[in-house]
C-alpha cells in the first residue's frame, strides 16, 4: 500500500504555538518587572519628598521669643554676694542664650568673622518631666528647627553639667539623637569652637564658670549647684568670699611677677 503525502499540519505539530506562548510570558515578565522598579523609584520619591517636607517644617517658631538680657548673671552675683541659691527662670536662662547669641555674632561682624550658623536658641527646663531644647539653624539658603528632649543631671559633674539627649527632630522630622550629635561636633560644625561644649556618646557637658572684668581683674563665678525647677532652674554659685579671695590672690601675684 503506497505511503501518502500527509501535509505538516495533520501531524498536529505545535512548536510555532508554544513560542508564541514563551515570548507572550517574556513580555507579561518584562512588563511587570518594570512596573515593580517604576513603583519602586516612586516610592522613593514620594519618601524622598516626605522627608525633606517635614525637616523644612518650622513647628517651633514661637519658641523663640526672649530678648537679649544680662539679667540671669545680675541674679547670679546677688547669689554669691549673699550666698544663697538663686531661682533662674526659663525666660531669665533664654534671655541670657539671646544676649550671648547676639554678643557672639557682633564680635564675629567686627572681626570680620562670619555669623554663628544657630540663629535663635531656647530651652525649657522642667523637674517633671524631660526638658526642652530648640534651635534656629542656617544650613545653606534654609533656615532649619532643631529640636529635641534632654534630661538634666541634678548635680554639677567635676566643672560640668551633664544633659543627656534622649530625642531629636529636624523641623518635624525624627532623627537619631546620636546622629544629630555627629553632625554637630564634626570637624568644622556648629559645636568645633564651643570650648564650654563637650561631647560623650548622647551627653553633653556644659562648662559651669563664667568669667567676667569687674575692678580690672578678671572674675570667675562658678556654678556649685544645679537643680530643675518646674520653669527653669535653681543655681548655686561660688560666694562673695571665694570670689574676693580669688582676686586678691590675682592682684598680689600679679606684683611679684
Amino acid at each position: 500500500m503506497p505511503y501518502e503525502n500527509l501535509s505538516v499540519e495533520s501531524y498536529g505539530d505545535n512548536y510555532g504555538t508554544i513560542d508564541a506562548q514563551k515570548q507572550k510570558k517574556n513580555g507579561h515578565g518584562i512588563r511587570n518587572t518594570m512596573i515593580v522598579i517604576i513603583s519602586l523609584l516612586l516610592l522613593l520619591v514620594t519618601a524622598a519628598a516626605a522627608v525633606i517636607i517635614l525637616a523644612l517644617q518650622t513647628p517651633n517658631s514661637g519658641k523663640f521669643t526672649a530678648q537679649p538680657s544680662y539679667d540671669m548673671v545680675t541674679t547670679l552675683v546677688k547669689s554669691a554676694i549673699y550666698d544663697k541659691e538663686a531661682e533662674i527662670s526659663n525666660d531669665d536662662l533664654n534671655s541670657f542664650i539671646a544676649y550671648m547669641l547676639e554678643k557672639a555674632n557682633n564680635k564675629s561682624e567686627q572681626n570680620g568673622e562670619e555669623k554663628l550658623p544657630i540663629k535663635n536658641a531656647a530651652v525649657f527646663v522642667h523637674s517633671d518631666k524631660l526638658s526642652e531644647l530648640y534651635s534656629q539653624v542656617q544650613f545653606g539658603s534654609q533656615n532649619l528647627e532643631v529640636s529635641g528632649e534632654f534630661e538634666l543631671t541634678p548635680a554639677v559633674i567635676g566643672d560640668s553639667i551633664e544633659l543627656t539627649l534622649k530625642s531629636a527632630k529636624i523641623g518635624a522630622l525624627p532623627v537619631p539623637p546620636g546622629m544629630l550629635l555627629d553632625y554637630i561636633f564634626k570637624d568644622g560644625g556648629m559645636a568645633n569652637n564651643a570650648d564650654f561644649l563637650e561631647r560623650d556618646g548622647n551627653k553633653l557637658y556644659i562648662k559651669t564658670s563664667y568669667s567676667f572684668e569687674a575692678f580690672n581683674q578678671n572674675i570667675s563665678l562658678e556654678i556649685t549647684k544645679v537643680k530643675p525647677t518646674a520653669d527653669g532652674v535653681t543655681l548655686k554659685t561660688t560666694s562673695a568670699a571665694d570670689i574676693i579671695l580669688g582676686s586678691i590672690g590675682s592682684w598680689l601675684g600679679s606684683l611679684f611677677e
